[in-house]
């Protein structure tokens, strides 16, 4: 199989465990993800170092997906074996560094989830206004009898 085969197969199981995960299967989603980031694995192994860019996005892929699947061990390995790939340019191995700072985080015993964030609103119309204000605040185009 080439890079791009095995790329398209990990997307495909990776978007299949995503289905599995909003249903509630976590533990079905954690197997897809980790098969998706065999073949991730598989495809970072069929690329050449002149591929840099497409190494760099591969890497991350994969690394992203065994986390996904909770194989932390497995995604530390790789990320110790890309930090020092000289294949692997700056801007990959900074996000490579981001994604196992989430997983050291997350092992640690006071890691403590983000809260999800609102984005901010407006302040709600006042209801004495009446629901179509914008349209009681404009002059008339009557015309007016004395």
């Amino acid at each position: 199989m080439t890079w791009s085969e095995k790329h398209v197969r990990g997307a495909a199981l990776a978007e299949m465990a995503h289905a599995r995960l909003r249903a509630g299967e976590v533990e079905e989603a954690r197997s897809l993800f980790g098969e998706a980031a065999d073949c991730e694995l598989e495809a970072l192994r069929a690329l050449s170092p002149e591929k840099q860019r497409t190494y760099g996005v591969t890497a991350v892929s994969a690394l992203s997906l065994l986390y996904k699947a909770g194989a932390t061990d497995a995604a530390r390995r790789l990320r110790e074996r890309l930090v020092d790939d000289p294949v692997v340019s700056n801007t990959f191995r900074s996000q490579i560094k981001a994604i196992l700072k989430i997983i050291g985080d997350e092992a640690s015993p006071n890691f403590v989830p983000p809260q999800p964030t609102l984005a901010p609103t407006s302040p709600p119309k006042s209801k004495a206004a009446g629901p179509h204000a914008e349209l009681d605040a404009r002059p008339s185009r009557r015309a007016t009898v004395k």
